[in-house]
């Protein structure tokens, strides 16, 4: 983002002009469009883990100011799978950030209508998950911050920070992989952008707080001396 804010400041911004919202394009073209270009569905991630487009990231709409800038080429177009009353807000945002190439848009009805969901995958629970993780059958990947990391984190798991975790996505291929963060809101953008990198994926549900909950051991977390207790 710096480099980019450098370039802008010395260049000058791209002029849009009238601009407008991206054209709604054909469902037929859907599929062809996921593999050749990065293709955002903003959907809730319940929803885009019960069924989504192979090759999709998932970006919920309240989210998108905050993490696109870390996916997104800015030198790249991109394609969004969002609600009309979404995407004039979707849209503003991605242009702030400098995100001007969008081609255009598919409606989630007209996608759902033809059956275009195709893919999906589960979220269990950090008890559900221990034998596995801990025996190294599933590779568990911690997407918090590096404080966050460095305050507590589950044993086995590997710390890839989430705004990098595209770039690395390709070390994953093939691999049976658990996506962690606090309580799993960041940890389903994780798993779709490793399953679109052709992991197998699982969503850790409510991340490293609900592991502490059900009394799960984590290293490196600060224990009260008895006089702060």
């Amino acid at each position: 983002y710096f480099a980019v804010m450098k370039r802008v400041n010395k260049e000058g911004p791209k002029v849009l002009g009238e601009g407008g919202l991206p054209p709604t394009l054909d469902v037929s073209t859907l599929v062809e469009v996921a593999r050749s270009l990065m293709l955002i569905d903003t959907s809730p991630a319940e929803s885009f883990a019960k069924g989504h487009v192979p090759n999709t990231i998932n970006l919920p709409a309240g989210a998108v100011a905050k993490w696109a800038g870390w996916f997104v080429d800015l030198d790249e177009p991109v394609s969004l799978i969002t609600s009309p009353g979404q995407l004039p807000e979707v849209t503003r945002v991605l242009r702030k950030i400098g995100v001007d190439h969008i081609v255009g848009v598919f409606d989630p009805n007209a996608v759902k209508e033809a059956s275009l969901r195709t893919q999906s995958y589960p979220s269990a629970s950090p008890v559900e998950l221990e034998p596995e993780i801990s025996s190294g059958e599933l590779t568990l990947v911690d997407v918090r911050s590096e404080n966050e990391w460095n305050e507590g984190h589950i044993a086995q798991s590997q710390h890839v920070f989430l705004g990098h975790l595209q770039d690395r996505a390709g070390e994953y291929t093939g691999h049976k992989v658990v996506t962690q963060c606090l309580a799993g809101g960041r940890s389903a953008i994780a798993a779709s952008i490793l399953q679109a990198a052709g992991a197998e994926v699982i969503n850790m549900d409510g991340g490293i707080t609900a592991w502490k909950n059900a009394m799960l051991p984590v290293k490196g977390e600060s224990v009260p001396s008895c006089a702060q207790s």
